[in-house]
């Protein structure tokens, strides 16, 4: 098909067909690797035309680098407008496959979370560029941002976008509910006129998904006892992990990372996207998340366990090690080798062990000391104090009182100066280096397993296929898709009826059709006893055990100092009780004496 450019008159050739969507069909360009063309099924009625139009004439360097703008208009002939032609957009995947680890591990095998971040920063920079320019994205979903494995995004779809031109805005006529702020909850698209501060919410709703590992904001637990869906949780700004949540009758849902998670400022400009006062114009901008996305990426930290693992420098402990540990997933990067076959210097870290000497033997207790001429003080017995149903005297009391002080003594004595300490972290190390030998025979005791068990990790294999999101599933819309995958149910293989059952709003209907389209989708399913076990499932136990080999390294390496640290603390406790125990063993001897 031979079309014209509008601008330059220039006849175009069209190549091969790379896509088709509702509205066209887009095909390559002869002599122009850099452009595709769109044509429309239906030519674009004279409204349309004129957005076209509006946009070609906008489109500049900027705008062009971050979306599939307009450029130049396709005419035919006799000048009707057939389509436009806009930059090519390759080797780019939908948004929604850096999400959660299940689609990240293939669609993006080598992100961690500094190349989340970095997308993160990104989707807010082409956001900010289309404001600049005064257009509104409108329709802000997952469809209309694609992720390069550059970190590079561009926005799509750009013709449903609203634009303005001069005083003339061409509104944008669709939305997902699921991507639409409260306030515009409930109204129809056709013809509304939205402002950078809806497309704000959009934006936020976005970043979320990225951060907090596919998990919408607005998916948690309800405490009344009447369902509450996405949309209706969001009109009713029923954020699930803000401050406020408790009030607002929400809990984000079980193993679900906190807002605080990635510090104190990203919180507060997700409670401002989310809250109440910005449904006037105070959501955050565009430029507000790329300063401090831009200083998030900066100060990650690497995780001294795994080293794909890079997390937010506020908070003590890497929260993905804490995620791993409770799902069994494996959140970002590729996926180390496997267990090493022992350590060489082993020897060498345990006689540095054995080398450090304790804080020798425990001096007496006053208590266990003979002292001639001393009246040894006597336990009062239990309940002597007590005369038929007269409270103590006060000499009885003050007594009972010194006695219970040298227990408390006493027992701080034992758990700090007695040098038990000491010889517990020392068992402890000893029995790191006895796992640390072992980790290669646990490797191939789990090896056997996984061979018994081939056919389960075929069918799980095989329903990870199946998403539930798209699917023909009576009574699952984007909704409530997005509630079941914030609840880490994305596919066929992690449907139960024992998972559904913990997430609000889902009756017995709805969990018999989802068990139901599993069932569908198993009955389909052929064990071939020829496959080996799944290289992704022995990576699976690599990793976990190559996690465990470096923890177990770091606490044996680190073992002679703190081992001497434990020491040292045990002989400061000594100096600093044993005067206490004087005073309060002589207390005692005084009692005794009157």
């Amino acid at each position: 098909m031979d079309l014209q450019l509008l601008q330059s008159g220039e006849t175009l050739h069209l190549g091969q067909q790379l896509g088709r969507g509702g509205e066209g069909t887009v095909f390559a360009v002869h002599g122009r690797p850099g452009q595709v063309a769109k044509v429309y099924t239906t030519p674009p009625g004279p409204t349309k035309v004129r957005k076209l139009s509006a946009m070609t004439v906008a489109a500049n360097p900027e705008l062009l680098g971050i979306a599939a703008w307009p450029s130049d208009l396709l005419v035919d002939r006799t000048g009707n407008v057939l389509g436009f032609v806009m930059p090519r957009v390759s080797a780019k995947q939908d948004i929604h496959e850096l999400y959660s680890p299940k689609s990240r591990s293939e669609a993006f095998p080598d992100a961690d979370f500094r190349f989340v971040v970095g997308v993160a920063a990104n989707v807010a920079r082409a956001f900010g560029t289309l404001h600049r320019e005064g257009h509104v994205v409108g329709d802000v979903n997952h469809g209309n941002v694609l992720v390069g494995p550059d970190g590079t995004v561009m926005l799509i779809d750009c013709d449903s976008f609203q634009v303005r031109d001069g005083a003339e805005v061409f509104s944008c006529d669709v939305g997902v509910p699921l991507f639409t702020p409260p306030e515009l909850q409930g109204y129809g698209f056709r013809g509304l006129l939205r402002t950078e501060n809806h497309d704000r919410f959009g934006l936020a709703v976005l970043l979320f998904h990225l951060l907090y590992l596919g998990r919408h904001p607005y998916a948690g637990r309800y405490a009344g006892a009447e369902d509450m869906p996405i949309e209706r949780a969001i009109a009713e700004f029923r954020f699930a992990y803000g401050p406020d949540r408790w009030a607002n009758g929400m809990e984000r849902p079980p193993g679900a990372i906190p807002l605080e998670t990635m510090g104190p400022e990203v919180g507060r400009l997700f409670e401002g996207a989310f809250g109440r006062l910005g449904a006037g114009e105070g959501r955050p901008d565009a430029q507000s998340w790329v300063r401090l996305l831009s200083a998030l990426l900066a100060g990650l930290r690497r995780c001294a366990a795994v080293e794909s693992h890079y997390y937010p420098p506020g908070v003590d402990t890497c929260p993905w090690c804490e995620t791993e540990a409770q799902t069994g997933a494996h959140l970002f990067g590729r996926r180390p080798p496997g267990v090493a076959e022992g350590v060489a210097n082993l020897d060498e870290i345990m006689e540095a062990i054995e080398a450090v000497a304790g804080a020798g033997a425990a001096p007496p207790l006053p208590s266990e000391r003979p002292r001639a001429g001393a009246v040894r003080p006597r336990r009062p017995l239990r309940g002597t104090a007590l005369v038929g149903r007269r409270r103590p005297s006060g000499a009885g009391a003050a007594r009972a009182a010194a006695w219970a002080e040298w227990d408390r003594l006493v027992a701080r004595w034992r758990r700090e100066a007695s040098g038990a300490a000491f010889e517990e972290r020392r068992s402890y190390l000893v029995a790191c280096a006895a796992n640390l030998a072992d980790l290669p025979d646990q490797r191939s005791q789990r090896l056997v397993e996984l061979e018994a068990g081939r056919e389960a990790s075929q069918l799980r294999r095989y329903l990870d296929r199946f998403r539930i999101a798209g699917a023909n599933i009576t009574g699952i819309g984007p909704g409530r898709a997005s509630m079941l995958a914030s609840y880490g149910i994305e596919t066929a293989a992690d449907v139960s009826r024992k998972s559904i059952a913990a997430i609000p709003g889902f009756n017995r209907m709805l969990t018999l059709e989802l068990v139901r389209w599993r069932r569908d989708k198993e009955a389909s399913f052929t064990f071939n006893p020829n496959q080996p076990v799944d290289r992704r499932d022995i990576q699976a136990m690599d990793v976990e055990l190559a996690a465990r080999r470096k923890e177990l390294l770091a606490e044996l390496r680190e073992g002679p100092t703190s081992l001497r640290a434990v020491a040292a603390q045990t002989r400061v406790a000594r100096e600093r009780l044993m005067p206490l125990l004087e005073d309060a063993w002589a207390a005692l001897e005084r009692w005794e004496r009157r």
